[in-house]
């Protein structure tokens, strides 16, 4: 669901709303059409909409864990420069904050996710020979964790993470 764009001074923000029966997530794509770097400050809640105690911040692109945000996000491009970020409601539960198969970090191949004790059980839909990560934050340990795997075929997979 598209939720949201707007243009201002050359930059252009889009959000992406993805609701699933087993996770919420959004993806919000930020595009500098200055010839010149900018900032942009967005607030969750005003600016994005989104409501809840914190958001992991997920660089697609960059493939780098930007840490959990209530509040705001700032980002800084370069000229003509795009971002991609996974924003996703934080959580006392391992959490999966993005995969590396699609541009909005997991909405077409998340097929499932459970749990049984503390132990995160999913299904992805996987590509034969593309490499598929999984990045899951564990708030027990602090840490995240990205867990890779090349598929020997096209379809469907289950993984397990402790």
């Amino acid at each position: 669901d598209l939720r949201d764009y707007r243009m201002e001074d050359k930059l252009l923000t889009v959000r992406l709303s993805v609701a699933k029966p087993f996770t919420s997530f959004s993806t919000v794509g930020i595009f500098n059409f200055a010839d010149e770097e900018r900032t942009l400050t967005l607030s969750l809640r005003e600016d994005l909409g989104l409501m809840g105690d914190g958001f992991h911040i997920y660089d697609i692109f960059e493939k780098e864990y930007g840490g959990i945000e209530a509040e705001a996000i700032t980002v800084t491009l370069a000229p003509h420069e795009c971002r991609v970020l996974r924003l996703t409601p934080t959580s006392d539960r391992p959490t999966v904050i993005a995969t590396s198969r699609h541009i909005t970090g997991g909405a077409p191949d998340l097929i499932d996710l459970s749990y049984e004790g503390d132990a995160l059980i999913g299904r992805s839909a996987v590509v034969k020979g593309d490499p598929y990560t999984m990045t899951i934050y564990d708030p027990k340990k602090g840490e995240i964790t990205g867990i890779t795997v090349t598929p020997d075929k096209t379809g469907e997979i289950s993984w397990l993470y402790r």
